[in-house]
């Protein structure tokens, strides 16, 4: 004999609802799990997590558990329909009643467990280690994430005064696309987040540390161009060209 099961966990009580549901539907077939994961195709691990109550099994998984607890003929049974050969099973006629009843429970875990998940305290992001501006845009979408993603004009309405952070802008930094071009602007978007003042600080340097790398790029950018257009009017000189230059198409 097995040993006994341990008590449902509650955490999630809808979720508790369908694990009590499927162990007494497997109760009434009075069917060990080896037999169920037999008929079910599904491992009997698998299958006694799923009337454990701490994870939300996938709905295929409890179909499949509820049909090895209802049908009669574990083997299937050939039959043959317009000229083709198809496969079924003889199921108890309560099978379609008890499927209806865990299709309602699941939908109800699955809302249960999505409002644990919100309600969850989970890490506040940091925005130490930050070296480009790639880092920096992760580390903001992290925060986004943490803030329970609001929308881009919430996070304007949220940001403080008017025109700090605009949801346009607002939407291309969730998106990745773009940074904030002001230190107010971050500022905003820090506030939007709901991130306590107390904890900007790393958050401010980061972005003074990736605006001074933009700043610098800038400068060599430019001084590349410049450096260029010297060595090349200094060729056209030497090769006595004169005039303006061709376009080359």
């Amino acid at each position: 004999m097995g040993r006994p099961e341990k008590p449902v966990d509650q955490t999630v009580p809808e979720l508790a609802r369908l694990a009590t549901f499927l162990r007494d539907e497997r109760a009434k077939a009075n069917r060990s799990y080896a037999v169920l994961a037999d008929v079910a195709e599904v491992s009997a691990a698998t299958l006694k997590r799923a009337a454990a109550g701490t994870s939300l099994p996938t709905w295929r998984t409890v179909r499949q558990y509820l049909r090895a607890c209802y049908v009669k003929v574990p083997e299937p049974v050939y039959v043959r329909v317009a000229g083709e050969t198809f496969f079924t099973d003889f199921y108890s006629p309560e099978f379609r009643q008890a499927l209806h009843q865990a299709g309602d429970l699941w939908d109800l875990a699955e809302e249960g467990v999505q409002e644990a998940e919100n309600c969850r305290p989970r890490p506040m992001p940091t925005c130490r280690y930050v070296y480009d501006e790639a880092d920096l845009s992760a580390r903001l979408r992290e925060l986004h994430a943490w803030a329970r993603s609001p929308s881009a004009h919430a996070m304007e309405e949220r940001a403080g005064e008017f025109g700090v952070l605009p949801h346009s802008t607002a939407h291309r930094i969730i998106k990745g696309k773009a940074l904030p071009r002001r230190i107010d602007q971050l500022h905003g978007f820090l506030r939007a987040c709901g991130l306590p003042e107390s904890k900007w600080e790393d958050w401010i340097t980061a972005w003074w540390q990736v605006d001074n790398i933009r700043s610098v790029q800038a400068v060599e950018n430019k001084m590349h161009l410049i450096i260029d257009d010297m060595v090349e009017r200094e060729v056209r000189r030497r090769m006595g060209i004169s005039g303006p230059r061709e376009l080359v198409a």
